[in-house]
């Protein structure tokens, strides 16, 4: 199917479906991590928020983009889906900088294996 083939109405249900699992297994991901002690499932339950937060902001813009247009705004509300997707685009691009930034200034870490830490 097409991107603009679909109906406002069917976009909006399959992001509020996806958000909802996203949102439920993040929930999950932090229980599971507060009872067990992983550091992993904590973390990958904070990407979760990420991705929750940017279909968040798509929900936001479809909705404002579904309000009809007025005499100030001729074409209505639609260009915020537009900067919605800079919005997420930057926000990605922002973190994914952060992230290389920090793996640059923390040490190398060496292991050593475990037939040396014997000796």
């Amino acid at each position: 199917m097409a991107h603009g083939s679909e109906s406002r109405l069917t976009q909006r249900k399959n992001l509020l479906l996806v958000w909802s699992m996203i949102i439920g297994f993040m929930v999950i991901e932090v229980v599971g991590s507060v009872i067990t002690g992983s550091l992993a499932l904590l973390a990958d339950a904070g990407h979760m928020l990420t991705d929750g937060a940017g279909l968040t902001l798509s929900l936001l813009a479809l909705w404002f983009a579904t309000k009809p247009p007025t005499p100030a705004n001729t074409y209505g509300y639609v260009c915020l889906e537009i900067l919605a997707a800079l919005a997420n685009g930057v926000l990605l691009f922002s973190m994914a900088a952060f992230i290389q930034l920090e793996s640059a200034r923390s040490p190398l870490i060496t292991i050593t294996p475990t037939s040396e830490r014997a000796s």
